[in-house]
C-alpha cells in the first residue's frame, strides 16, 4: 500500500512537471505549426494564424483615425500651446526640433507635426480611391502574397530558400511608377506613395516579429517541449538569420549554406554578446536594478520607475542612448510616440516647399526610431507569455502599430 502511494506520488509529480514545461510552449504551438514529411521529420515552421486574404482597409482606417484624432487634439490648443507640447514630446524622445548642429530631420519632422492640422484626410483618400490604383495594388499584393507565402518563418532543409525570394519582389515598383503617371498633384502622390512602401514593409515585418519571438523560445524553452530535435531547433534559427541576408550578400549566402547547422547560433550568440556588454556599460550611468529579460531586452529602474530598454537598438540613429520598449509607470508612452512618429510620415507629404532629398532624409530618421525596435518587441511578446503574464503580452501587440501583425 505503501509503495503504491509512493508511485502514485511520483507519478502525479512527474504529470506536474510535464504539464508546466507544456504551459511553457503553449504560446510556441499556438502560433506556430511544424510541417513534416512522409518520414515525420520537421522540414519547416510556418504561422498558423496568418490569413490568405489581403486588404489595405486596416492601415488606411489606421491613418485616418490618427489623424482625425491629432486633429481633434489641435483644435483644443492654440499655435503657441501645441508648438510647445511638441516640442516637448520630441524632446523627450531625444529628437532636437530647433534644428541646431545642423540637425534638418528633428526640425523637419517637427514642421510636419505642426501641418498635421491642415491635412484634408477624407478629401485625400478618396482622391486617390477614385483612380483605382488601391484597388489594383490590393489585388497584385493579394497574388504576390500567395507566392511569397509570409506564414513560412523557417525552412530547416533550404540554406537559400529566403535569399531566392528576396529577390524576386516587383509589385511596389510597379505600383509606384503607377502612382506617378496617375496622380498630378504632389500631395496626392506623396499619400498614395506612402501607403504603398509602407504596407509592403508591414507585411514583411511579420516575419521578423515573428522570428525574434521564435528566439526567445528557443533560448528558454527545451527542444522535446517544442516538439523538435536539437538539430531542428539549430536549423531554424539558421534559417532565421539567412533570411536577414541582403540579395547583395552572395558569400554571406554560401556561408550559411557550407555552416547550416552552426550558422544561426553564432550570428545569435554575437547578439547576445552585444546586449551583455550594453547592459554592463548602462548599469555605470543613469540606469539601475538591471534585471536580463532576454538577448535583445532589460529591465532597468530609472529615476524610481521601472523601464524596459532595448539592448540591441539606439533610441534613433543619431543617439547613443538604447531605446526605451515600455515604460511601467506610463503605459502607453511608447505607443504614443509611434503614433506621432508615423503622422509625422504622413504629414511630409503634404508640406510644399521642403526638397525632397530633406523628406527623404526625414524619413529615414523616423524609421531609425521604431522599425527595428517593433521588430525587436517579437521576443518580449514570448517573454511575457512564458511568464504568464497576458496583460503585458497585450500592451506589447498595442504599441507595435501594425495592424497585418497576427495574434
Amino acid at each position: 500500500m505503501v509503495q503504491r502511494l509512493a508511485l502514485l506520488v511520483v507519478l502525479w509529480s512527474l504529470s506536474l512537471a510535464a504539464f508546466a514545461q507544456n504551459l511553457d510552449a503553449a504560446g510556441f504551438h499556438k502560433r506556430f505549426n511544424l510541417v513534416k514529411n512522409d518520414q515525420g521529420e520537421v522540414i519547416a515552421i510556418r504561422l498558423k494564424a496568418i490569413s490568405a486574404r489581403f486588404t489595405l482597409k486596416p492601415f488606411i482606417e489606421q491613418i485616418k483615425n490618427d489623424i482625425l484624432e491629432e486633429q481633434r487634439r489641435i483644435r483644443s490648443q492654440g499655435f503657441a500651446d501645441r508648438e510647445s507640447e511638441i516640442d516637448q514630446q520630441l524632446l523627450a524622445m531625444g529628437i532636437d526640433p530647433f534644428g541646431k548642429d545642423g540637425n534638418e530631420e528633428g526640425r523637419t519632422v517637427k514642421e510636419a507635426l505642426m501641418n498635421v492640422g491642415g491635412i484634408n484626410v477624407e478629401e485625400s483618400f478618396a482622391a486617390i480611391e477614385q483612380t483605382g490604383l488601391m484597388r489594383e495594388f490590393e489585388g497584385r499584393i493579394q497574388d504576390a502574397l500567395l507566392q511569397l507565402d509570409l506564414s513560412v518563418v523557417a525552412n530547416l532543409n533550404d540554406g537559400r530558400f529566403f535569399y531566392r525570394r528576396n529577390v524576386a519582389y516587383t509589385v511596389v515598383t510597379w505600383a509606384l511608377e503607377q502612382a506617378q503617371k496617375r496622380f498630378s498633384s504632389v500631395p496626392l502622390l506623396n499619400l498614395a506613395s506612402f501607403v504603398i512602401v509602407k504596407v509592403h514593409n508591414l507585411l514583411h515585418e511579420q516575419r521578423m516579429f515573428h522570428h525574434n519571438m521564435m528566439l526567445h523560445y528557443f533560448e528558454h524553452v527545451s527542444e522535446a517541449d517544442l516538439g523538435l530535435t536539437k538539430l531542428q531547433v539549430d536549423r531554424a534559427v539558421s534559417s532565421i538569420y539567412e533570411y536577414r541576408i541582403d540579395a547583395m550578400l552572395l558569400p554571406e549566402s554560401n556561408r550559411a549554406v557550407q555552416e547550416w547547422a552552426t550558422y544561426g547560433w553564432n550570428k545569435f550568440y554575437v547578439q547576445v554578446r552585444q546586449g551583455n556588454n550594453r547592459a554592463r556599460g548602462l548599469e555605470t550611468s543613469r540606469y539601475a536594478d538591471y534585471a536580463r529579460v532576454n538577448f535583445a531586452f532589460g529591465e532597468f529602474s530609472v529615476e524610481g520607475n521601472r523601464k524596459i530598454y532595448n539592448l540591441l537598438a539606439n533610441q534613433h540613429m543619431f543617439s547613443g542612448k538604447p531605446a526605451l520598449a515600455y515604460d511601467y509607470s506610463n503605459p502607453t508612452k511608447v505607443k504614443r510616440e509611434r503614433a506621432l512618429l508615423n503622422l509625422a510620415q504622413v504629414a511630409l507629404g503634404f508640406i510644399p516647399g521642403i526638397p525632397s532629398f530633406i523628406k527623404s532624409a526625414a524619413n529615414t530618421f523616423i524609421d531609425s526610431m521604431h522599425k527595428e525596435q517593433r521588430l525587436l518587441e517579437g521576443a518580449l511578446v514570448a517573454h511575457f507569455e512564458l511568464n504568464g503574464n497576458g496583460v503585458m503580452v497585450n500592451e506589447v501587440y498595442r504599441q507595435n502599430i501594425n495592424p497585418y501583425l497576427v495574434r
